[in-house]
């Protein structure tokens, strides 16, 4: 009987361990934004549509005793990387989220970038 009772409060603790885990480990998803195009098309001509493309960027961040930013997120860099290795010119239907990751105190946010990698004539 004793032996059932240590079962149970160690099964207990083991459940409240995960469940406290997960409430630390907890992220969500924040809409940006939406655009055309990253770049003016006014008079300018897409001659080859590459496809979908996603960039992402990450910054972290301290959240004791308040919101301390560590790194900065480079959005346009990833969009230069991701253009270039598609040796694309532009992005169109271009739509951004953050999504944010706590673990304790401290936490990072991820930008992700979606659109269609296009090629602009001259």
């Amino acid at each position: 009987m004793v032996y059932e009772v240590k079962m149970k409060s160690k099964r207990i603790r083991l459940i409240a361990l995960i469940m406290l885990q997960g409430l630390l480990l907890m992220g969500c998803a924040t809409p940006m934004g939406m655009t055309a195009s990253n770049t003016p098309l006014q008079g300018r001509r897409i001659v080859q549509n590459y496809g979908k493309v996603e960039a992402h960027t990450t910054s972290w961040i301290l959240y004791f005793p308040f919101i301390i930013p560590i790194t900065e997120p480079d959005i346009d860099g990833s969009i230069s990387e991701t253009l270039a290795e598609k040796k694309a010119d532009a992005l169109i239907n271009v739509h951004w989220y953050e999504k944010q990751y706590y673990f304790g105190l401290f936490g990072f946010n991820r930008t992700i970038i979606h659109g269609a990698a296009v090629k602009l004539a001259n």
